[in-house]
Protein backbone atom coordinates (compact mmCIF):
# COMPACT_ATOMS: atom_id res chain seq x y z
CA UNK A 1 0.00 0.00 0.00
CA UNK A 2 2.79 2.42 0.91
CA UNK A 3 4.56 1.65 -2.38
CA UNK A 4 1.46 2.72 -4.33
CA UNK A 5 1.27 5.95 -2.33
CA UNK A 6 4.97 6.58 -2.96
CA UNK A 7 4.46 6.00 -6.68
CA UNK A 8 1.54 8.46 -6.65
CA UNK A 9 3.60 11.01 -4.73
CA UNK A 10 6.50 10.69 -7.16
CA UNK A 11 4.16 11.03 -10.14
CA UNK A 12 2.58 14.15 -8.61
CA UNK A 13 5.98 15.74 -8.05
CA UNK A 14 7.05 14.93 -11.60
CA UNK A 15 3.86 16.54 -12.94
CA UNK A 16 4.39 19.70 -10.89
CA UNK A 17 8.05 19.84 -11.94
CA UNK A 18 7.12 19.52 -15.62
CA UNK A 19 4.41 22.17 -15.28
CA UNK A 20 6.78 24.63 -13.59
CA UNK A 21 9.56 23.99 -16.10
CA UNK A 22 7.14 24.51 -18.96
CA UNK A 23 5.95 27.77 -17.45
CA UNK A 24 9.49 28.99 -16.87
CA UNK A 25 10.84 27.93 -20.25
CA UNK A 26 8.02 29.38 -22.32
CA UNK A 27 6.97 32.35 -20.21
CA UNK A 28 3.60 30.83 -19.36
CA UNK A 29 1.60 32.04 -16.38
CA UNK A 30 -0.14 29.69 -14.00
CA UNK A 31 -3.54 30.76 -12.75
CA UNK A 32 -4.69 30.43 -9.16
CA UNK A 33 -6.35 27.06 -9.71
CA UNK A 34 -3.21 25.61 -11.28
CA UNK A 35 -1.06 26.88 -8.41
CA UNK A 36 -3.49 25.51 -5.82
CA UNK A 37 -3.47 22.14 -7.57
CA UNK A 38 0.33 22.12 -7.64
CA UNK A 39 0.45 23.01 -3.93
CA UNK A 40 -2.01 20.20 -3.16
CA UNK A 41 0.16 17.69 -5.05
CA UNK A 42 3.31 18.85 -3.26
CA UNK A 43 1.55 18.66 0.11
CA UNK A 44 0.37 15.13 -0.61
CA UNK A 45 3.89 14.06 -1.57
CA UNK A 46 5.34 15.59 1.58
CA UNK A 47 2.82 13.72 3.73
CA UNK A 48 3.58 10.43 1.98
CA UNK A 49 7.34 10.82 2.26
CA UNK A 50 7.16 11.91 5.92
CA UNK A 51 5.28 8.69 6.77
CA UNK A 52 8.11 6.56 5.39
CA UNK A 53 10.44 7.37 8.32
Amino acid sequence: MLDAATDDARMNLEQVRAQLLDAAAFGKHLDAAQLENAARKIGYALRVYSCRD
